[in-house]
């Protein structure tokens, strides 16, 4: 349960460049694009040749591109910047350090983790380059992802265009972009097939014989859409007749129609693969065929796209298709209406395991909930939370858990468990019940690996939400029973976290344990052997607390040259490196390094500044705070008092305790009496 399962590398269609077959090159629009601005909106309705058009203008122009197609996944922001590392990874595979993941730590900087971000992909990519947005009507007006790339597009440097296409206009995030002139908009009657093209398409679909005035019928009809005439040709071939029955239909419809026609003239093994894929977001042929039963659903799906049947092909060294939006909806439709629900639920379920092991995991969950097949869904949740949450995506794993129905996910103690792990950065408390209710469940069923996880989760929220330490006295002592139930926990990773939390919250609320000792040579020995730098950094930080607050300066000293050592390092995560600024300066104000305290602090906020990590700011605000006081420096102490009060979260009690209590010292020594009272009874209440 605990291993960060790796999915099995597979085509990742999502940001490969569509590769459309027999498209007729649409003169006009290609010039149209080779002047355009920096941003260019591509806004039309479905089956308007969006994709077909940007996707032939980069292959025929032989330019560098990043393609990313947007899904329903890209609500969680940190699945957005995952995808995009590996885009970007694929476009650039000589820079072997991979962009950054948006762990919880960048959440409250998220404008400036977006600025650093964007600047490090752009400086990966070489001009001329076009980056394209495909899909972009999935997001909601409101969503985080319009000001992640309004701020990403700011920074874009000469050379660099981008391309986004989708069913609505910009929304209003873009609005400065318009307003600037950096952006103009190719819609849906620029994009109309003139008659000229309308007949070009007709004979590169093999439709040379159709008589003129039967063109301009199809044409009238059609308006210039250029879904509508594939499906009237295609029709039209088959039957030899003139298509009537459409004349006064919407497009949708249109597409429905003429859709169901031509299926409806597909043989039987035709039918039954277009039937079972469906539901598949990417057609990998081995998937298709483990899932079909039919040895020749590749040379299906390439005929499909051959004629340009509304499936694409995308550019891998293996083939993988897709299928139009519309003709999705349509064969979804078709699925639903043809196939009996215990079938069609089968289906959705071995579809599910295929995705899963072609890497298409999120595909595979959605199938699942769709499916109903809520243990099935536990499973997976299961292998793959651990890699998912280690990559900041606990949002995509939050919505799966929540979609599992309540009286199921809280009898599972699993479940609990790692809906407390996604919580525990962003409701301590919320994380905290969550970790208690999976403890109990676990102890009910006698897992001890869920125990001590459970355990050290408990323990990790009251950490984490900095608040009452008192209530760790019964984890502290059930720890004791835990292990004398079973004498040890069942792995070596499982005995490493415990430690930490252990010792971390004996230095908190009982560093008078008589077991502490022990508790520190411990923590000792995982530190020393952890390759984890972020989580060494933590090690030490509490190290120093425990060593000044037991009066061994000489421990507290060795952490300090330790952190330094182990921070020096370019590569090392820019929150292990503001830690190590904490660090120092709590034992530069101990030491009375006034001076020295002070360029600590501004250094630990400039990297905060630079990459977004703005979490630990009140700490370093509160040493910069107390080493004013402690100077008897009252207009320094003054400025950093109204920084730290920017940052005081009530719930987190610690910190509001130290800010009222350092507000009394800053009056005292300013002699205001008054002030310091009503400040003090505030901290003692805290």
């Amino acid at each position: 349960m605990l291993s960060k399962r790796k999915p099995v590398p597979h085509a990742l269609a999502k940001i490969t460049r569509p590769q459309p077959e027999q498209v007729l090159a649409r003169t006009r629009l290609l010039r149209r694009l080779d002047q355009a601005r920096k941003i260019i909106w591509v806004v039309a309705p479905p089956g308007a040749g969006k994709t077909t058009l940007v996707a032939d203008y980069i292959a025929r122009r032989k330019l560098a591109c990043l393609w990313y197609q947007i899904d329903e996944g890209d609500v969680d922001i940190a699945a957005f910047f995952h995808y995009l590392g590996l885009a970007a990874k694929k476009a650039a595979p000589r820079k072997r350090k991979p962009l950054p993941h948006f762990t919880p730590e960048y959440r409250a900087g998220l404008n400036a983790f977006t600025r650093r971000y964007f600047q490090e992909l752009y400086s990966r990519l070489k001009p001329p380059f076009i980056l394209v947005f495909d899909n972009y009507q999935q997001v909601a007006a409101n969503a985080a992802l319009q000001e992640v790339l309004k701020d990403g597009l700011d920074g874009l440097p000469v050379g660099g265009n981008v391309m986004v296409l989708s069913r609505s206009a910009p929304p209003p995030a873009f609005a400065r972009f318009l307003a600037s002139g950096d952006l103009e908009i190719l819609d849906g009657e620029a994009l109309k097939l003139t008659l000229e093209e309308f007949c070009g398409i007709a004979r590169l679909r093999g439709q040379n014989r159709l008589p003129a005035g039967m063109l301009q019928q199809l044409y009238a009809r059609t308006q210039g859409w250029v879904a509508g005439l594939v499906l009237m040709l295609e029709r039209t071939k088959i039957e030899n007749s003139q298509p009537q029955a459409a004349l006064n239909l919407t497009p949708e419809a249109i597409f429905d129609y003429f859709a169901g026609e031509i299926f409806d003239k597909s043989d039987r093994k035709t039918q039954e693969v277009l039937l079972q894929t469906a539901f598949l977001p990417m057609l990998n042929v081995k998937t298709v065929e483990q899932l079909t039963g039919q040895r020749h659903a590749g040379r299906i799906l390439s005929d499909l796209s051959r004629k340009n049947y509304f499936t694409v092909k995308h550019l891998q060294a293996e083939p993988v298709y897709q299928y139009h939006p519309l003709f999705q909806e349509f064969l979804r439709a078709r699925s639903k209406e043809l196939l009996p629900p215990e079938r069609l639920a089968a289906l959705q379920q071995n579809a599910a395991a295929l995705l899963e092991t072609d890497g298409q995991v999120e595909a595979a969950a959605d199938l699942l909930h769709a499916a109903q097949d809520w243990a099935m869904l536990a499973r997976l949740i299961g292998r793959h939370a651990p890699l998912f949450i280690s990559q900041g995506r606990t949002q995509t794993i939050e919505g799966w858990l929540r979609g599992i129905p309540e009286d199921l996910r809280t009898r599972d103690p699993w479940l609990e468990y790692w809906l407390g792990v996604c919580r525990l950065p962003f409701d301590p408390s919320d994380s905290q019940r969550c970790f208690e209710r999976a403890f109990t469940l676990f102890r009910a069923g006698k897992d001890s690996t869920g125990l001590f996880l459970s355990w050290s989760g408990v323990m990790d929220a009251i950490i984490y939400g900095w608040n009452e330490f008192v209530q760790a006295d019964y984890w502290i002592g059930m720890l004791d029973e835990l292990l004398r139930e079973y004498a040890a926990p069942p792995s070596a990773d499982i005995e490493a976290r415990i430690t930490v939390s252990m010792f971390f919250v004996l230095t908190l609320r009982q560093p008078q344990h008589p077991q502490m000792r022990m508790w520190l040579d411990r923590v000792l020995l995982v530190a020393q052997r952890s390759t984890d730098m972020r989580a060494k950094s933590f090690i030490y930080t509490y190290l120093e607390l425990y060593y000044l607050w037991v009066g061994d300066h000489a421990g507290a000293e060795w952490v300090v040259a330790a952190l330094q050592k182990l921070t020096s390092s370019i590569d090392v995560p820019p929150l292990a490196r503001i830690t190590g600024k904490i660090v120092e300066a709590v034992y530069q104000v101990r030491m009375a390094r006034h001076d020295l305290c002070l360029r600590t602090v501004a250094e630990g906020l400039e990297i905060a500044h630079s990459t977004g990590i703005l979490v630990w700011n009140s700490q370093l605000f509160s040493q910069a705070l107390a080493n004013a006081l402690n100077a008897g420096d009252t207009a320094t102490a003054e400025t950093y008092l109204q920084k730290m009060a920017s940052t005081v979260v009530e719930s987190r009690r610690v910190d509001a305790c130290m800010y009222h209590y350092n507000t009394a010292w800053a009056a005292m020594l300013q002699e205001d009496t008054s002030r310091a009272q009503r400040h003090i009874d505030l901290a003692l209440r805290f």
